[in-house]
């Protein structure tokens, strides 16, 4: 009986070793697969162009925005800077290029019907536990939410939203020019200004994209503001559009970067 027991255990374990064999196996295979997609979606847009220095074209931006959006359109370019048009004929699902100074993240964004799609699928619409960075289906990405939503998972080697924990980092803090995030859309390109830092206990209460009343919307900037693990110095208003990158933080965290348009 005791013999029959030990094989048993033997047996199970034997099989555990051969599940975490496939599993780590299949977790390189999906970033390696991420990786090489990544680097011929960098040729693929000519991004050899910087974003942080183009200069401010207002007057091609006339029609991009609101009066409320007055900010926004001020630092907005050309967005011929990224070339959608090659990248829409491999997912005509994409909105955007998205690029955290300080990070690695330097990628086209995508946005569909619902937030759960490109959690398992890359750009290239292939399962993937990488997934891919990804839009809030309830945002507007022509003319921004109060709080829009960029989503990502938080992979160990750093691809996707992986290098966002930099920014917990003091050493990221108090670099020079590492606090800003560069979004260029098919109608322009803006900037915002990192104002919050922080993680917390998976919640949704950083997640709504419109407020009812400046009172509610107030409410929730002084929220998130006194959430950061770094004061930024930065006055946020119920004037200002909100720009929020969310990712995972350990098991049941979340890592939240809010910013501001500039």
């Amino acid at each position: 009986m005791k013999n029959y027991k030990s094989k048993l255990l033997l047996f199970f374990c034997i099989l555990l070793f051969g599940y975490s064999i496939i599993n780590i196996f299949n977790w390189f295979k999906d970033s390696n697969s991420i990786a090489k997609e990544s680097g011929n979606l960098l040729n693929t847009a000519n991004t050899d162009i910087d974003i942080n220095e183009i200069s401010v074209n207002a007057e091609n931006t006339e029609n991009l925005v609101t009066t409320e959006d007055k900010s926004i359109k001020e630092n907005a370019a050309s967005s011929d800077t990224i070339n959608f048009s090659a990248l829409e004929q491999i997912n005509k699902d994409v909105v955007g290029w998205i690029k955290v100074d300080g990070t690695d993240i330097n990628y086209p964004f995508v946005q569909t019907t619902n937030n759960s799609y490109y959690l398992d699928h890359s750009f290239s619409k292939e399962k993937n536990k990488s997934g891919w960075i990804f839009l809030d289906y309830r945002n507007n990405i022509d003319d921004f939410d109060k709080n829009t939503i960029i989503y990502g998972h938080s992979r160990y080697d750093s691809s996707m939203f992986g290098s966002l924990r930099n920014c917990l980092k003091k050493s990221w803090f108090y670099s020079s020019n590492t606090h800003e995030v560069h979004l260029s859309t098919k109608t322009g390109n803006t900037t915002w200004q990192i104002f919050s830092v922080y993680h917390v206990p998976n919640t949704s209460d950083y997640l709504a994209t419109s407020f009812n009343s400046d009172k509610e919307f107030n409410s929730f900037i002084k929220l998130i503001k006194n959430r950061s693990v770094f004061d930024f110095g930065i006055k946020v208003t119920t004037k200002d559009k909100i720009l929020t990158l969310s990712t995972c933080f350990r098991t049941n965290d979340r890592m939240v970067i809010h910013a501001k348009a500039k």
